[in-house]
């Protein structure tokens, strides 16, 4: 059953994006493109819920993909990898673990579809998201290189297996950490002492094992959490949001602002910002509860139902949920606020800027 998002949504949903956090509940589903290349996406892991990610693809007006990236085989990041199977031309797959899993393995699966793959570590690189992956052909403004997981013959966990990746759109930067943690992001941080990002996707959902001084040390502008709400795991972890917080980072988070999508401007690899004023500053705009997305498609079960994890129950006494409406985001400046203030009154969504700070290593 096709899925068509509300008119409503749609005449408001802006055509540069950039990145996109699809809120796929508990889970990752990450989407980049270069703006001036609509036609050539990447999609960062799938989740585990298959009608949230067929609602952010028609919501954001994607029909393929070209270049699908495997951070790491865990079934909140490829749950959903059956639901886009035929819209994929080619896979980015980690290394395996051999840690036992109980379920077929992503290698298995991506080729039962039919998808031409290449098993990736630190040091693949590409250009695009045309299929021939790993060629770096100068195919258009955006970039990516693996910086994560080195080559080994094997892995404590499959965590540690996942993809690292930096890309850069035109000069916008953005660093996807999948599911790592401390272990893996200190030896990160020594092998690219210079490593920074204009946008960094929070790696495991916001959870407490990050490395210190980590993310302080990326002068970040935006963090993107992918997190369902009143997930049972307590993420994003309340430390994590307040080192967020005093370094400056505004958080962006998909239980708060539903589908967060990041528009390039002129140095970004698009036409001038979204706001018509030729900045050319990067801007965001926040598709808004789910419910609101994906309520008229008839799949209630999915993406027209609350932003909730199938692993939801209720938060910990000393952690509100955090709900749009009810509590600031950690983390945010004044205009965030007044965003998600603004969704429960319906109000015009308004749009933050930030300026990109872009640096190889």
């Amino acid at each position: 059953m096709a899925v068509v998002a509300p008119l409503t949504l749609r005449f408001g949903v802006p055509r540069d994006w950039a990145v996109v956090a699809c809120d796929v509940g508990q889970g990752d589903a990450v989407l980049l493109r270069d703006p001036s290349r609509r036609d050539e996406v990447i999609l960062i892991d799938t989740g585990d819920d298959p009608d949230g990610l067929a609602a952010c693809l028609d919501l954001f007006g994607v029909d393929r993909i070209g270049l699908l990236v495997v951070t790491h085989d865990h079934w909140d990041h490829v749950g959903a990898l059956e639901e886009i199977g035929d819209r994929v031309d080619a896979a980015l797959l980690p290394p395996d673990s051999g840690e036992e899993l109980g379920r077929q393995r992503i290698h298995d699966r991506v080729s039962a579809l039919g998808i031409r793959a290449v098993e990736a570590v630190a040091g693949a690189s590409g250009a695009g998201a045309r299929p021939g992956v790993g060629s770096g052909r100068e195919v258009s403004d955006l970039r990516w290189e693996v910086l994560s997981p080195p080559a080994r013959t094997s892995y404590p966990d499959v965590n540690a297996t996942s993809l690292v990746l930096r890309v850069e759109i035109g000069e916008l930067a953005v660093l996807l950490l999948g599911d790592t943690g401390a272990a893996e992001q200190a030896p990160l941080m020594r092998a690219f002492p210079r490593l920074t990002a204009d946008i960094v996707k929070v790696a495991h959902h916001g959870s407490r094992n990050q490395a210190p001084g980590f993310y302080e040390s990326l002068g970040s502008r935006a963090a993107l959490i992918s997190v369902g709400a009143e997930n049972r795991y307590g993420h994003p972890n309340p430390e994590l949001l307040t080192t967020l917080s005093d370094a400056g980072v505004d958080v962006l988070r998909t239980d708060a602002l539903g589908s967060i999508a990041v528009v390039g401007g002129r140095n970004g690899g698009g036409a001038p910002g979204v706001n018509g004023d030729g900045s050319g500053e990067p801007t965001f705009w926040a598709a808004g509860d789910r419910s609101r997305v994906a309520g008229a498609t008839g799949r209630s079960a999915g993406a027209g139902a609350p932003s909730r994890s199938r692993n939801a129950r209720a938060p910990r006494a000393r952690e509100p949920p955090h709900r749009t409406g009810a509590r600031p985001l950690a983390g945010s400046s004044g205009a965030l606020r007044a965003l998600a203030t603004s969704r429960s009154r319906g109000m015009p969504r308004r749009r933050q800027r930030f300026r990109s700070r872009s640096s190889c290593r």
